[in-house]
């Protein structure tokens, strides 16, 4: 039981350096729930994300951001700017220049997308190209979300030319997400099985094992020796063994050598 305790614990230790470090913690504490609620609101993101869709942006659309803005603001904007061409006006550099003055103050203000923002090569002055900044400005969104909530974000590579020639990658982000979500289940089962295993051998014997180390106490007296969480204070009664010392031990009994 103590060596099966100690394959769970390297699970743990595997998938841990994977999620945010609290996790562990919080769910000692009892506050898993609040993790769970970020699970059911990322598989919401996750559900909401066409994989075709995500392949589409990536092979056929291309834009540059020629501006500090930020995402919401673009939104806003880019919205206002689509509704001014969807009642027939035009974002071409002549019609515009002349009626200029006598646009109302909110469009003035969104005119600056137009020099910008550059969609496959070309300005972003058409209701086409408007709609392909405003599907990519939610992709951001949704993938910025997920990455403040898991505390993680998929990059192609640090090379700023890597990430002009193969784009954005929504695709894989996609796939880095959503395998992150099942990191987090599988980590919460192992750390459910560890802590089931580590009760049920400190209630057959004599041992107080501390959760998530490769420690226990072996109990000398029938004083009970309370886990410590947060220092690893040795009790006057008792002696520290870590799990390979015990396991040694167990082979020389089975093998009928005493020590």
């Amino acid at each position: 039981m103590l060596g099966e305790l100690s394959a769970q614990y390297k699970q743990v230790n595997t998938l841990r350096t994977q999620l945010p470090e609290s996790i562990v913690r919080d769910y000692l504490a009892g506050n898993i729930a609040y993790w769970e609620q970020q699970l059911l609101i990322s598989m919401e993101i996750i559900n909401g994300i066409k994989e075709d869709h995500l392949r589409y942006m990536d092979e056929h659309v291309r834009i540059t951001y020629y501006t500090n803005t930020t995402l919401k603001q673009l939104e806003t904007d880019a919205w206002t700017l689509l509704g001014y061409l969807d009642i027939g006006n035009s974002l071409s550099a002549l019609p515009l220049l002349l009626k200029k003055p006598f646009l109302p103050k909110k469009i003035r203000k969104t005119l600056y997308l137009r020099r910008k923002l550059v969609v496959n090569d070309q300005p972003c002055t058409s209701s086409e190209n408007l709609l392909a900044v405003l599907q990519d400005l939610a992709l951001k969104r949704k993938f910025r979300k997920l990455s403040k909530i898991w505390d993680r974000e998929y990059s192609l590579g640090d090379s700023y030319a890597h990430q002009f020639i193969f784009g954005s990658s929504y695709a894989h982000k996609y796939t880095f997400f959503k395998n992150l979500l099942f990191k987090f289940m599988d980590l919460v089962t192992h750390i459910e099985a560890a802590e089931q295993l580590r009760e049920k051998i400190q209630k057959m014997a004599n041992l107080r094992v501390k959760a998530f180390t490769e420690e226990c106490f072996v109990v000398r007296t029938n004083k009970k020796i309370p886990v410590q969480k947060m220092q690893d204070r040795q009790h006057p009664d008792s002696t520290v063994y870590n799990f390979s010392d015990i396991m040694d031990h167990l082979a020389h009994i089975t093998s009928g050598k005493t020590d």
